[in-house]
């Protein structure tokens, strides 16, 4: 048998402490986000193809600009229900 492994000096929590949480810490596994669920469209560096149609174009960014006013919405909702 091996040494027993020394515990992290630092841990981040960018979840919420739950069960699942400490499932997944004892199987040593990792969350990903869905770049979709991100509270910034933007964080996940999105690309458009230049040579699209305009209309194309054009529904892109206003999708991307509607994704945007929704978080910040969600966002202020947050600070007054809190």
């Amino acid at each position: 048998m091996g040494e027993a492994a020394k515990p992290p000096k630092l841990l981040f929590k960018y979840r919420a402490f739950s069960p699942r949480l400490l499932d997944m810490l004892v199987a040593d596994e990792l969350y990903y986000s869905d770049p979709g669920d991100f509270n910034d469209p933007l964080d996940c560096r999105p690309s458009l193809d230049a040579n699209l149609p305009n209309d194309q174009l054009e529904l892109a960014l206003n999708r991307l600009r509607e994704q945007r006013v929704l978080a910040e919405m969600q966002a202020a909702a947050r600070l007054f229900t809190t």
